[in-house]
């Protein structure tokens, strides 16, 4: 859904939760709080938790996580936004930790705690866990968060890439998340100035543990919100979708009559006296305050006491108006309003110029997902599955020049499949459940 994010800039956003494939609950939580006409002055915020812990403890923790850190930000009005978000989500840890020692079954609950808040013409980060927040600009996808897991710290005090960290270090170990301990360190990045066609991505582990920058970037930079979060999660189940998924997309856009990119980089401002231009009603007050000021003046050469008392009251109340807050809607912070920079984003880079490996890869996965109607067609509902409009949207994507509008109808034959897939698994859940391990699928 489209959302104005600032005088220059609006964002549209998408948000999309899943179960997965081997999962029984789903213990991810995602929340999005839109602030459509800055009038609250505190922008817009995005959230995903990855909560963890035994029976429903990570259903819960998460839960705590994306429904008080709006509120505690909200409430922390007099602080710069960069500390309220920071402190909010301090204050959220130790709500999670003190229900953690609350009971037994609840003890060392936790989850991740990745936001995103849109605010003017920038964006800023408070992290605390391995969830993710990516940053897609001109076909470069940039991981703008730091995993707090034991594979990412140890590349980093080797000086080295997680990459060559040894197989035997397991990836899901984290070393910093909401709830175990009393106190916890937030991570701040950016903030960020914004540009129209930037897309960001915040999603948990479910999604990356599955799918690679590469292929996240092209699916970014070829689908709108909603597209590309659906498709995402789809191809997370497809290659097993051994994790809860979680994904919020938001893009940005110039707003309607939003200044030039040119004036914008110019550093050209509105003039101070604007708002009093677009608020007639402050004309109106001034004029009132000079009259009554004069009326003022004349009562007391006059001695008339009761008409200099009426006219000083009259001042006042003109003269409030007049320099009080307008009723416009308020500017929003500017990027060198928000202070840092904050962070040593970005932490990985990823080249999305060659489109066409993109391609190539979901036209391995399409041909894999067509060769499921021989596979499923002995189960019950097999008949259900409409495998004309998948044939109809691959051979249009095949027939693209642009590998952009290639992968764009390769994501809508896999959405269309995949919905049939959840209205009757019986017929093709068992085959998509447990492709080979070297196809393109798994």
């Amino acid at each position: 859904m489209p959302v104005p994010a600032s005088t220059n800039y609006r964002v549209e956003y998408a948000v999309k939760s899943d179960v997965g494939m081997r999962r029984s609950n789903n213990q991810d939580a995602v929340v999005a709080i839109a602030d459509p006409d800055q009038s609250n002055g505190r922008g817009s915020l995005f959230i995903v938790a990855d909560g963890m812990g035994a029976h429903a403890a990570g259903e819960l923790a998460s839960e705590l996580a994306v429904k008080n850190v709006p509120h505690e930000y909200k409430m922390l009005r007099d602080r710069s936004a960069p500390a309220a978000l920071q402190q909010a989500v301090q204050k959220v840890n130790g709500l999670i930790h003190a229900k953690g020692q609350s009971s037994p079954e609840f003890r060392g609950m936790g989850t991740t705690c990745a936001n995103l808040l849109v605010l003017g013409d920038a964006a800023l980060i408070a992290h605390v866990g391995d969830s993710r927040v990516y940053r897609l600009r001109e076909l470069a996808l940039e991981q703008l968060t730091f995993d707090h897991s034991l594979v990412w710290e140890l590349a980093k005090e080797s000086k080295t890439t997680e990459e060559e960290i040894p197989s035997c270090i397991p990836k899901n170990i984290i070393t910093r998340s909401l709830g175990p301990h009393p106190i916890v360190k937030v991570d701040l990045e950016g903030p960020f100035d914004l540009r129209a066609g930037d897309a960001y991505l915040i999603c948990s582990d479910g999604l990356t543990g599955v799918v690679g920058d590469e292929l996240i970037g092209g699916v970014l930079s070829a689908m709108p919100p909603d597209d590309a979060a659906q498709t995402l999660v789809d191809l997370a189940n497809l290659r097993g979708g051994p994790d809860n998924i979680s994904v919020i997309v938001v893009r940005v856009d110039e707003a309607a009559g939003a200044a030039p990119e040119a004036s914008k980089a110019s550093g050209s401002t509105q003039p101070c006296c604007a708002s009093y231009q677009s608020d007639p009603v402050r004309w109106l007050a001034m004029a009132v305050t000079g009259v009554c000021l004069a009326v003022v003046i004349w009562c007391i050469r006059e001695q008339q006491t009761w008409g200099a008392v009426a006219a000083a009251i009259g001042l006042g109340g003109a003269a409030v108006r007049a320099l009080g807050r307008s009723t416009h809607p308020r500017q929003t912070p500017g990027l060198d309003t928000l202070g840092g920079p904050y962070g040593s984003a970005p932490y990985r880079h990823c080249d999305c110029r060659n489109g066409d490996q993109v391609v190539q890869h979901l036209q391995g996965v399409v041909q894999e997902l067509s060769g499921l109607r021989s596979a499923t067609a002995g189960h019950n509902g097999a008949a259900k599955v409409d495998w004309a409009s998948f044939d109809e949207e691959c051979q249009t994507a095949a027939d693209c020049r642009d590998w952009r509008d290639s992968i764009a109808h390769y994501g809508a034959a896999i959405r269309a499949l995949m919905k049939q897939v959840r209205q009757a698994p019986e017929a093709v859940e068992s085959a998509i459940g447990a492709p080979p391990r070297d196809s393109a699928i798994g």
